[in-house]
């Protein structure tokens, strides 16, 4: 008995070794590939323009910055005190009526000077407001709901919000593969020294849920994993994309992003805050993405760019809106300013 138990285990240990080369085989025909990560290089002068954060995962580091994507031209960012990016050289007094800008790179203005992100940009035609720019590179709208509440309990409560989508959110806001993918990267990617830094940083998102949004924290160290071999064999590679897919379908981002952006209603409507939605890349997916919004009730300003395009983009080196594109954002959030808050007259 133990004798034909031992031939069956050789029998399909046999299978599997004539079986999986043939599978590598047929893959690479068929012009499946082992992972390669995407070309992509960042750095600045001095190092470390990002910094761990517990609840947010990352934050801005205060100070200059020169930062250089891929070989695109290097631009000049400067953090405040705050942690946050500049929109204007001189102090405002408190009382001044603030707006918040919410977001992520796009709002924060990557790839561009300081004086040329729309936020600057609206800082210098709204002089009697102080405009915020809560913006920050690989933030999701998660973070940006946690921006929005940790100031509001400290007693900041703005004017009016206007929290600036992009479709790719959707995946930051679960904490899809795709977006554990792209951390793990840029991670991957830092030195050594920045590594052991990051360390303390939990990335923030929304557990699937149809009763309540749920917050979970991931740690850096365990955001995301290559399978061994995935970078070797076209077999593994796919196996393991498959198994993403599954795993990004059951997190269903888009609904429980939904109800987060009713969350962000929900709270602004408590504190008497003029809340906005907008759009700043046109695709299909923005678009019926947009319009899910208004159904629930809540304000939206379309002003999407085709950002695969040169003209409003610094592409092939980098895909972030160039200054054509924060001319137009800001021509666009400076019309709504001007509709939607009488002071701006």
């Amino acid at each position: 008995m133990e004798k034909g138990k031992g031939k069956k285990i050789l029998y399909y240990i046999y299978l599997l070794l004539i079986f999986a080369p043939c599978l590598e085989i047929a893959l690479r025909i068929l012009q499946y590939e082992p992972y390669k990560q995407e070309k992509f290089f960042i750095q600045s002068h001095p190092t470390q323009c990002l910094i761990p954060h517990p609840k947010l995962g990352f934050a801005l580091n205060p100070g200059t910055f020169e930062v250089q994507i891929n070989q695109a031209k290097p631009y000049i960012v400067t953090h405040g005190p705050d942690s946050l990016r500049i929109t204007h050289r001189s102090n405002l007094p408190d009382s001044v009526e603030k707006i918040f800008l919410l977001g992520c790179s796009y709002t924060y203005g990557m790839g561009v000077d300081d004086k040329e992100s729309f936020p600057y940009l609206l800082q210098q035609a709204f002089p009697n407001f102080q405009i915020k720019n809560f913006g920050v590179p690989g933030f999701g709208n998660v973070q940006s709901y946690l921006q929005l509440e940790a100031e509001i309990n400290k007693g900041n409560i703005p004017e009016m919000v206007i929290l600036n989508l992009v479709d790719f959110h959707l995946e930051r806001n679960a904490l899809t593969p795709d977006y554990r993918k792209n951390l793990h990267m840029g991670f991957a990617r830092s030195s050594e020294e920045i590594k052991d830094k990051m360390k303390p940083g939990r990335i923030p998102f929304i557990l699937s849920s149809e009763e309540e949004l749920i917050f979970a924290w991931e740690s850096w160290d365990s955001v995301y994993q290559n399978w061994r071999g995935r970078e070797t064999l076209a077999s593994i590679n796919l196996f393991q994309s498959i198994a993403d897919k599954w795993e990004r379908e059951a997190l269903n981002p888009r609904a429980t992003s939904l109800q987060l952006f009713t969350a962000f209603q929900t709270l602004c409507e408590k504190h008497e805050i003029i809340f906005c939605i907008s759009n700043l890349r046109a695709n299909k997916t923005s678009e019926e993405l947009l319009e899910a919004i208004s159904e629930l009730g809540i304000d939206t300003l379309d002003m999407g760019l085709d950002l695969l395009s040169k003209e409003f983009s610094s592409l092939p080196e980098d895909s972030h809106p160039n200054t054509s594109a924060h001319r137009h954002y800001f021509k666009k959030i400076s019309a709504y300013l001007r509709k939607n808050l009488p002071k701006t007259d």
